[in-house]
């Protein structure tokens, strides 16, 4: 895990305002695809949630029907420029 570079309050699923660390950037890997973002240290947590940020940096969906990750271009990665 990064560093942490401060605390951040934040709404969470469940409905809860916590106060949690905010690291510095750190990768995430996904088969053939990489990004880096900030990841969020929820107090007592027992799994990772891979958040939207990541999903869209990286290309990648939830299939509805299947409810597996999968490309949103198939096999291929697009990065859009702004």
């Amino acid at each position: 895990m990064g560093m942490v570079q401060e605390e951040r309050d934040a709404h969470i699923a469940n409905g809860q305002y916590i106060r949690c660390q905010v690291t510095e950037g750190v990768e995430v890997r996904w088969k053939n695809r990489e990004t880096i973002v900030p990841a969020m240290v929820i107090p007592g947590a027992q799994k990772i949630l891979f958040g939207a940020i990541p999903m869209e940096a990286m290309d990648l969906m939830v299939n509805p029907v299947t409810q597996e990750v999968v490309g949103v271009h198939g096999d291929e990665v697009l990065f859009y420029a702004l």
